[in-house]
């Protein structure tokens, strides 16, 4: 009898940019001091899963995350991050950085949607 799989998917810990509110995709920012300690807090959650593989995006906001999780897993000894470009966030573009609210703002209007302060 073939054994189930099950995937388990973790977002990045919080960035210096999503603290402060900014446009992050391909955009790279460290995690900061709670975003690693929340991680930190998934990774004893996850400490009896037994993984088979860990992937994440080759960003370094979500190496430190997988290898955080990874590193409070009782089974996680020997077991090799894979960092893949497959995985980023979507990109974008010029908008990298921005102030979310007013990227979004300016994104609605574009689309003639009706932004309401």
């Amino acid at each position: 009898m073939n054994k189930p799989l099950s995937l388990y998917f973790v977002r990045h810990g919080q960035t210096y940019l999503n603290k402060y509110e900014k446009m992050q995709g391909w955009a790279d920012s460290p995690l900061t001091p709670e975003g690693t300690e929340i991680v930190k807090a998934s990774g004893r959650g996850l400490a009896d899963t037994e993984f088979v593989a860990a992937y994440s995006s080759d960003l370094h906001r979500t190496i430190a995350t997988a290898e955080l999780i990874l590193k409070e897993n009782k089974h996680g000894f020997g077991l090799t991050l894979e960092p893949r470009s497959e995985f980023r966030e979507t990109f974008f573009g010029s908008f990298e950085g921005d102030a979310s609210a007013m990227t979004w703002d300016r994104v609605a209007k574009k689309n003639g949607v009706c932004v309401e302060s």
